[in-house]
């Protein structure tokens, strides 16, 4: 796991530890070299996914009270999802060394 404070946590850790896989730690400043998730996709997948959030809140105004249902997230999750380009996976792969530019 990376070093985020609530990956730290005992609670976590034990809860980890009771279904029998050993926790271990990335050491400091590695997200940029191994998480090529964080690298190259969560920006623009928030970014995609807080976009949909707000046409559905500019949509009703009445949305801002109305608990967003489970199935409402699927969809924008899906749909962030399918919005990132491919070419971002190869230009993150490119930017973190492990493949060549073409």
């Amino acid at each position: 796991m990376d070093g985020y404070k609530a990956h730290e946590a005992g609670d976590v850790i034990n809860m980890i530890n009771r279904t029998g896989t050993k926790v271990e730690f990335l050491p400091p400043n590695m997200t940029g070299k191994l998480q090529l998730m964080d690298v190259g996709y969560n920006a623009p997948f928030k970014a995609r996914f807080n976009a949909l959030r707000e046409v559905w809140l500019k949509e009703d105004p009445g949305n801002v009270s109305v608990k967003v249902s489970r199935k409402q997230v699927s969809d924008w999750v899906e749909k962030a999802w399918y919005e990132i380009p491919r070419e971002t996976a190869k230009n993150t792969l490119v930017s973190m060394g492990y493949i060549d530019q073409e």
